[in-house]
């Protein structure tokens, strides 16, 4: 599961064919960064470290974080939240319910 948490990140944000990776660099570094971040610092919350729990901390991390600069394209330009096609949301409530179920997973 985690190849696919990993690509989950990028497929949200990714133009089928159209892409370049410089776009997909810019707009997700920081996402991956914050994810690696608080997925490694999650842990010492705990009793005691877990590696395995940081690793699937900053998975579902990046795929909760990923979601935002597509959310913040799709509202660029002065459009709204009613705006954003119905398709667009469901498809971020999905990846945002399977991190929580990494979350949730003993």
């Amino acid at each position: 599961m985690s190849p696919l948490l990993a690509l989950i990140g990028i497929g949200t944000y990714l133009r089928w064919k159209e892409d370049r990776f410089e776009r997909l660099r810019k707009a997700l570094t920081l996402p991956l960064v914050a994810a690696v971040i608080l997925g490694a610092l999650f842990p010492l919350v705990m009793e005691r470290y877990e590696v395995l729990a940081a690793v699937g901390m900053t998975l579902a991390f990046w795929v909760v974080l990923s979601q935002f600069p597509a959310l913040s394209e799709r509202l660029s330009g002065g459009r709204s939240i009613a705006g954003v096609p119905a398709g667009f949301w469901g498809m971020t409530l999905g990846h945002v319910g399977l991190a929580v179920t990494v979350v949730a997973s003993p």
